[in-house]
């Protein structure tokens, strides 16, 4: 990849993609006739399991000739890939060394859900992690009802201080649609639950669902509805019959990819709220436009001057069917990180590839020097 500057001579970046370690490094030219020298690198890495363990960031300093720390960050991961630790250093310009700066650590139930987060500071004086802060998730009469406890250490006594708690309750109707969402805090003055923020959630035969949402009144210690969005689907479409946005966002300092959950194809969406409690103020209302798969029509292709491949479906749930006279050609999967996640050779006229063990996500499958976007749902 080039990225030509010209009003600073060249600049160029070199992006390499190695597994299990990354590299990436800027490289500056000041004026057409000085020395080209590095200036700043970054350097990834991973495990087995392609899950990144660490992150780091340099630049190189002039004065010292030598490369300073910007950033790094180390991840760690138990055997079912659930993260069990994040730490974050800062560098030490004196001792030219990185230092300790923020750590979690992670405990999880049924190897899905963390019940317990420790935090740490690093303690200068010491050289060693110090706890600060801890929350721990106990699920109560069932699993859908949670009680979260926040903690800080007090550092005169060396324990535990509880200083926050509180709760939310889930409700699944038969069918096992979410009816009933509810956040409760902890009040330590009046030793009473309190409650923070409701949903209700009722859902009908043609393709209607209401929330109505609400807030905890001080003054009757109750609950005061304050808006409600009805979602109107046209059930004639499910969610897998349409093109639908992936997005990434970060949730307890890592990865993770959300999706839209609705069953049906949402058309519709009209909102109101309430000033008083009772009394509805129209609000808006929102239009919704989808895009459907027609895989016999568009089927992905890989075309050059000497041969054709086509790749179908596109999305898929689990395998990928590959057309063409490529006989004996190697072909190479990669995540958008540029690890390789399979690799293989193309059998005949009709190649069957089962990828039902990669994660859901945007990967790149390479035959022959040419490269296909594909989506693992």
């Amino acid at each position: 990849m080039k990225r030509i500057s010209t009003n600073v001579g060249i600049m160029l970046m070199l992006l390499l993609v190695i597994n299990p370690n990354a590299f990436s490094q800027n490289i500056i030219k000041h004026g057409l006739d000085s020395v080209v020298s590095e200036r700043s690198k970054n350097i990834y890495s991973y495990d087995d399991n392609g899950k990144n363990i660490l992150n780091a960031g340099y630049h190189w300093d002039d004065t010292s000739n030598n490369w300073k720390g910007d950033y790094k960050y180390e991840y760690a991961y138990d055997y079912n890939g659930n993260q069990i630790l994040y730490i974050y250093y800062n560098w030490d310009n004196t001792g030219d060394n990185w230092i300790g700066n923020f750590k979690m650590e992670f405990m999880y139930k049924n190897n899905d859900n963390p019940i317990s987060r420790t935090y740490y500071n690093w303690n200068k004086t010491s050289n060693n992690w110090k706890e600060d802060a801890k929350s721990k998730d106990e699920y109560m009469s069932h699993e859908n009802e949670r009680l979260h406890t926040h903690y800080t250490w007090d550092y005169e006594n060396s324990n535990w201080i509880e200083d926050s708690k509180n709760k939310q309750e889930l409700v699944y109707d038969e069918n096992n649609n979410l009816t009933l969402y509810a956040y409760y805090t902890f009040n330590y003055t009046a030793n009473t639950w309190r409650g923070s923020n409701k949903n209700e959630c009722i859902y009908d035969n043609d393709g209607r669902r209401l929330n109505i949402y609400y807030t905890w009144d001080y003054t009757t210690n109750d609950w005061k509805m304050i808006s409600k969005s009805e979602k109107i689907f046209d059930l004639s479409y499910s969610i897998t019959d349409l093109i639908v946005p992936v997005f990434l966002y970060y949730d307890y300092w890592h990865e993770r990819i959300y999706t839209y959950d609705y069953g049906n194809m949402l058309t519709e969406e009209i909102s109101s709220s309430s000033r008083t409690g009772t009394d509805w103020e129209p609000g808006s209302i929102v239009k919704w436009y989808w895009s459907k798969k027609n895989l016999e029509t568009k089927i992905p292709e890989i075309t050059n001057n000497n041969f054709t491949i086509r790749v179908f479906p596109n999305p898929t749930t689990g395998q990928l069917i590959i057309t063409g006279q490529l006989t004996n050609t190697n072909y190479e999967i990669y995540n958008l990180r540029g690890q390789l996640q399979k690799q293989g050779k193309l059998q005949g006229e009709t190649t069957i590839i089962n990828i039902e063990s990669l994660a859901r996500g945007m990967y790149l499958l390479r035959i022959a020097g040419e490269t296909v976007k594909i989506m693992k749902e």
